[in-house]
């Protein structure tokens, strides 16, 4: 029962990042096309960027993609990417799903990471094309295999939480899991400790189930905070030990996380007054710790 809770949990604190299109992360290719195409200087792209942004001027979404328009028809491969996004979203003037696609295809086959997740999204859900899941996954591969969070963040949606047309994989979900778990991503991080804990597609492994929890936790991830807290209380024996335990459950719990909101009713009866004094004190040590700790996707 509590394996089959904490996965339905932990399905929540990636969706939002799973459900977004990723276009503000800069690519580290220069953007334009090879040698022998016309080139925009890269101060373009730049430009639009800013208004796109809001960055050091007004937001003006508009102006954004007339910038992109010019950059795009000159060849820059960033500003197709940025000026398909806008189409597929209706930014800045009308929707052109078939032009989205078409400028997202080009930026994608160079290489630009943010066009190939926008290029495998509209292949997932069948925008302008049939949807082709199979597609899809190799454009987040290759996002993947150049680095990009979002790109292992789409991979671990397919393979781990499974879709309407295939079962979870989680032998296929596990490099992706661990390569955003080590780029820092706290629901990453915890379905790593979940897998590690259970066994999924690895040998179980407490410490470094612990571990990983325990780098999510510090982050605020409220899921982490309550497997944290639920195993060291299973093998706290210090009143020190208790307070950690508690204190873990506690600030899961204020956050409305279920699991931990069932265990605290009776976890706090149980401390001693010491044990409790200890808790309030280690609460209020952890809440700093995770205040100073910069703020990330979930």
């Amino acid at each position: 029962m509590k394996k089959s809770m904490i996965l339905k949990q932990t399905a929540s604190c990636i969706a939002f990042t799973l459900t977004c299109i990723s276009v503000l992360n800069a690519d580290p290719a220069p953007g334009t096309l090879p040698t022998g195409n016309a080139v925009m200087p890269s101060t373009m792209h730049e430009e639009g960027m800013a208004y796109f942004s809001g960055k050091n001027r007004t937001k003006d979404l508009a102006k954004a993609r007339q910038i992109f328009e010019s950059a795009a028809s000159a060849g820059d491969l960033r500003a197709k990417n940025m000026l398909g996004y806008m189409l597929l979203q209706g930014l800045g003037g009308p929707k052109n799903e078939a032009m989205a696609f078409t400028l997202l295809e080009q930026a994608a086959r160079e290489n630009i990471v943010t066009a190939q997740i926008n290029f495998g999204h509209m292949h997932e859900k069948g925008i302008a094309t049939a949807r082709d899941l199979d597609t899809a996954i190799s454009w987040y591969q290759k996002a993947a295999s150049q680095n990009s969070l979002d790109g292992h963040l789409k991979l671990i949606d397919i393979f781990y939480f499974g879709s309407d047309d295939r079962q979870p994989d989680h032998l296929k979900a596990l490099p992706h899991v661990k390569a955003a778990a080590t780029m820092n991503h706290p629901g990453s991080q915890n379905i790593y400790g979940t897998m590690l804990e259970f066994g999924q597609a690895t040998q179980p492994d407490l410490s470094s189930a612990l571990h990983w929890y325990r780098e999510s936790a510090m982050q605020n991830n409220a899921k982490a905070q309550s497997s944290l807290g639920r195993i060291l209380r299973a093998t706290a024996k210090t009143d020190k030990q208790i307070a950690e335990a508690y204190a873990w459950i506690k600030i899961s719990a204020d956050q409305g996380e279920i699991t931990a909101r069932v265990i605290n009713a009776d976890f706090e009866k149980s401390l001693t007054p010491s044990q409790k004094r200890l808790s309030n004190e280690k609460i209020a040590d952890l809440q700093k710790t995770i205040a100073k700790n910069p703020k990330t996707n979930p």
